[in-house]
């Protein structure tokens, strides 16, 4: 504004947050056994989503159906995160292994504060959008064995 009261006064106003990513889809939607017993199935949950105009990275956060947050990771400008169960802990499979989990994703953009050529300052945070997905992995039961006899005579 060039009125002279305005003169040397500026208005630093709020960043909007960026849009939130659409189409969430998690491959398979259902993790259990008729899916592992498919021949060349994957033993990971893809999470996908469309890209957010001037996002530089994407924060996905998953949780049980308790809200309880069970896993949060920043996949840099990837648009998938794939929950591999071959890589889990024994303890992280046992959590997986049954029940529906909420994902989220929120993207945000990153600016280079110290010139360095390197995004370090989040400048924009976007919405978070959010889509769920199911595992049924029964748990193994022990099996029941009677002892092996002697083939050989007593």
């Amino acid at each position: 504004n060039t009125d002279r009261k305005n003169l040397g006064r500026f208005t630093v106003k709020t960043v909007e947050p960026l849009p939130e990513a659409a189409n969430l889809s998690a491959f398979p939607a259902l993790f259990n056994v008729d899916f592992l017993k498919a021949p060349d199935s994957p033993r990971s949950i893809t999470l996908s989503w469309d890209r957010v105009p001037d996002a530089t990275d994407y924060y996905v956060t998953v949780r049980d159906a308790r809200s309880k947050v069970l896993l949060k990771k920043s996949v840099g400008d990837e648009n998938t995160y794939i929950i591999d169960f071959k890589e889990l802990s024994p303890a992280d499979k046992m959590i997986f292994s049954k029940g529906t989990f909420s994902w989220r994703v929120e993207a945000v953009r990153r600016i280079d504060t110290d010139k360095d050529g390197t995004p370090d300052k989040i400048l924009q945070h976007g919405k978070e959008a959010g889509a769920v997905f199911e595992t049924d992995i029964p748990t193994p039961t022990e099996a029941k064995t009677k002892g092996a006899s002697n083939p050989y005579g007593n």
